[in-house]
């Protein structure tokens, strides 16, 4: 441990806070030899969280490799996650073998707690993604101990429709689907159509100096969206950390210094790597109300998958909710976007805390 590691350990257990790698309680964990639990350490579990979620993931059938980077720009600390209080690592003779992590946001008027976590293949069905899932409720109880009573408090969670065994879990566990999420792709990027920009809306580059008016009009966009949860500095700050973001793919529609709408692109190269691909996301397309039903969406995303193809990218993807109020999903699919996977966002309404079970 480095002098200032060792200094940031001390002070937080001066302060009575969780400290890195202390060990964990965890209420009704199987009985596996050499099982523990304990606490998140920055950086040195990073890379087994994405290990452990990868390898989930591909045993699943589902798309989707996840870089050490991208795990340390979610470890960003917001106002309703603390990485190392809300995190739990399980171990196995040292060997990390699944995680959970517990935040909490207000989204359509309601306090949601999310409970994201994944177990290797190889301990799966023995009651360990049951443990930590209920000790991240009670972690989630916790936290709503301490917030008012005004708005409905409810767990959440999201997978997609091929993590079968995660289905049956929240299922079990009484959680319900409440919406859901399309993953689409464009492969390949050729024989794109036209798309003028409309009248008055011209692109720029994404300045450094204007992400900040980028970022809040993307969030302003958002707001009538499903499930919406008011952007942040910090939120921001947790985005923009996203090593695979290019900014350079982005497309900005301006109207004069009002930001109309914006492309937001990134290309995971090591997920990429490992899947044989040239693929790069659309992780973000938006249009501010005032400019929506102009072509405007067309206009950005075609430039944006035209740079993508000029950057030698091959295909395109995006996800997108399946009851979009905009329409979107037949935008997309009038840009030759075609349905992949489907994933679900999922409800259990919160146990007040004295009537909750299978605390931890």
């Amino acid at each position: 441990m480095t002098a200032d590691a060792t200094t940031a350990h001390d002070n937080r257990a001066a302060q009575g806070r969780p400290v890195e790698g202390e060990a964990v309680q965890v209420a009704g964990a199987p009985a596996i030899p050499g099982l523990r639990f304990r606490r998140l350490r920055i950086p040195g579990d990073f890379e087994a969280i994405a290990r452990i979620g990868n390898d989930g993931r591909i045993a699943d059938g589902v798309d989707w490799i996840q870089s050490a980077g991208q795990v340390a720009a979610q470890m960003t600390p917001t106002g309703g996650f603390d990485p190392v209080a809300d995190t739990v690592i399980a171990e196995v003779d040292g060997t990390c073998v699944a995680f959970v992590m517990t935040q909490w946001r207000l989204r359509d008027g309601m306090r949601t707690y999310t409970n994201d976590g994944a177990v290797l293949p190889a301990f799966r069905r023995r009651g360990l993604g049951r443990a930590l899932l209920r000790h991240g409720e009670s972690r989630a109880r916790d936290i709503a101990a301490g917030h008012p009573d005004d708005l409905p408090k409810r767990h959440t969670n999201w997978g997609s429709d091929r993590e079968t065994g995660l289905a049956a879990l929240l299922e079990a566990e009484g959680y319900r689907p409440a919406r859901w999420f399309f993953e689409m792709v464009r492969d390949p990027l050729d024989d794109l159509p036209e798309a003028p920009l409309p009248a008055g809306v011209e692109l720029r580059p994404a300045a450094p100096a204007e992400l900040a008016r980028i970022m809040a009009a993307d969030n302003e966009a958002f707001r009538d969206h499903w499930g919406h949860a008011e952007a942040t500095s910090e939120d921001d700050a947790r985005f923009l950390a996203n090593p695979d973001l290019r900014p350079e793919l982005w497309s900005v529609g301006w109207d004069g210094d009002e930001v109309a709408g914006s492309v937001l692109v990134s290309v995971p190269e090591e997920e990429n790597e490992q899947l044989g691909r040239r693929r790069g996301w659309l992780d973000h397309v938006t249009v501010r109300r005032p400019w929506r039903g102009k072509g405007l969406a067309s206009a950005l995303m075609v430039a944006s998958m035209r740079a993508m193809r000029h950057a030698g990218l091959t295909s395109a993807a995006l996800g997108v909710d399946a009851d979009s109020p905009t329409g979107a999903v037949r935008l997309y699919e009038r840009l030759g976007f075609r349905t992949v996977d489907r994933s679900a966002t999922w409800h259990k309404d919160m146990a007040p805390r004295s009537d909750a079970t299978g605390d931890g």
